[in-house]
């Protein structure tokens, strides 16, 4: 099952980032992420949650400099 309902994701000079829309707390969306085997692909994860209309929860993931677009395209649909 999804934890993630909406994935936005772009390059920013050699970097990925990724927003992600889900309901879920912090510590299951780092389990999603150890299952998925990816946690080590992650630089840094915000939480932000002022643009939720809809009460959800958003986090930005800073996705290590090695981590390319054909790395992310199939894993996050798993999110």
């Amino acid at each position: 099952m999804n934890l993630v309902s909406e994935v936005w994701t772009w390059q920013e000079g050699n970097r990925l980032y990724s927003q992600l829309t889900t309901n879920v707390s912090t510590p299951r969306l780092i389990a999603r992420l150890v299952a998925l085997q990816i946690l080590q692909w992650v630089e840094t994860i915000h939480a932000y949650f002022g643009d939720r209309a809809d009460g959800g929860t958003g986090y930005e993931v800073l996705w290590k400099d090695h981590v390319q677009w054909e790395d992310l395209r199939a894993i996050l649909i798993a999110l």
